[in-house]
């Protein structure tokens, strides 16, 4: 017996993540609202927590883009053209980092993506996130988002 992956609840196979499959998806099937849950802190390349959603999408498209091997810095400058933030809560918590105390954030936002023909492109940067992880150290657990 050899478990391959997991189907959830969004149809994202756990451990597999497609750009292409979500690009070429009808985008009425995919949500006009995000609910993006961080559950474990982001860091920065500096080994500092990241806070506040400006930042963390930055990490976030710092990362897709590598990934895509595409510069995406036009997407950056009218994001509050294509999404809007309407809401953004965040929890300290303090966890043991080298050693050290650290006061970390943990959070939930919630967005709309405004413009219809980047909802597809959006969502993928988004599912990239949750697949991937954000920023250093994502994949022994850091950065991990949720996404409803």
């Amino acid at each position: 017996f050899i478990l391959k992956g997991i189907i959830s609840k969004d149809k994202v196979w756990t451990g597999y993540y497609n750009h292409q499959d979500i690009m070429e998806e009808d985008y009425y099937n995919i949500p006009d609202k995000l609910k993006i849950k961080i559950v474990t802190p982001v860091l920065s390349d500096n080994e500092k927590f990241i806070f506040g959603f400006e930042n963390v999408f930055q990490k976030i498209i710092k990362d897709f883009e590598e990934y895509v091997n595409d510069d995406l810095s036009e997407v950056v400058k009218e994001s509050s053209q294509i999404f809007t933030v309407i809401n953004e809560k965040y929890y300290l918590k303090e966890i043991k980092f080298n050693s050290i105390m650290k006061k970390s954030y943990l959070g939930e936002i919630d967005i709309v993506i405004d413009k219809k023909e980047y909802k597809n492109f959006i969502y993928s940067i988004f599912q990239f996130a949750k697949f991937n992880g954000i920023g250093k150290y994502s994949e022994y657990g850091f950065g991990q988002i949720i996404l409803k």
